[in-house]
């Protein structure tokens, strides 16, 4: 190839067309199609700290006994003996609970003719279709759900209709990576 300046951008585009038929060897194609389907070598390190989506699903009675073990636990780290003591005249004031602030309502709300069954799923439910479904609301045809999600997140979603996929007609939609848009709750 010869070098162009910027005079003469005619012959540079004939020669950059001349380059798309240009057929690379078959031993350059086997060498690149073996580098991609080489898998990357295991590194412990990026292993953990690769963040990983975790379900957790307990039933009402794990929960209590998972709570109560928890609680145990709590008392027996705790040290019994000592009292606590205030140097000041003031009472301690209480460490700060959860702020009822952080976590807004939402609802979830679909108009769609004919459906025997909607749920919506997304980052909030482990993208579970069966976890979330939507009530069918009679006076004003829609289904609808409202769930408490944290603030000063943005969740994916999408709903799902007789079995199909169905992104939120009234939200901003985001590439999911498989060719399909989900739909996207900023809060």
């Amino acid at each position: 190839m010869k070098r162009h300046d910027v005079e003469d951008p005619e012959g540079l585009i004939h020669e950059l067309r001349q380059l798309s038929r240009v057929t690379p060897p078959a031993a350059l194609v086997a060498k690149v199609m073996l580098e991609v389907e080489r898998p990357a070598p295991f590194r412990l390190w990026n292993w953990l700290c690769r963040p990983r989506a975790l379900e957790l699903r307990l039933s009402p009675l794990a929960s209590l006994v998972a709570l109560a073990l928890l609680g145990v636990g709590v008392w027996a780290v705790r040290d019994k003996g000592a009292a606590p003591t205030v140097t000041s005249a003031q009472s301690p004031t209480p460490a700060a609970a959860p702020s009822d602030a952080e976590v807004v309502l939402v609802r979830f709300v679909l108009a769609t003719q004919g459906a025997k069954t909607v749920a919506v799923a997304g980052d909030f439910n482990g993208w579970d279709p069966q976890a979330t479904p939507l009530q069918m609301q009679p006076q004003n045809d829609v289904f609808a759900v409202t769930l408490p999600l944290r603030k000063g997140q943005a969740y994916q979603y999408m709903f799902w209709v007789d079995g199909q996929w169905i992104p939120d007609p009234s939200a901003e939609l985001r590439p999911d990576g498989f060719g399909q848009q989900n739909s996207l709750l900023r809060l």
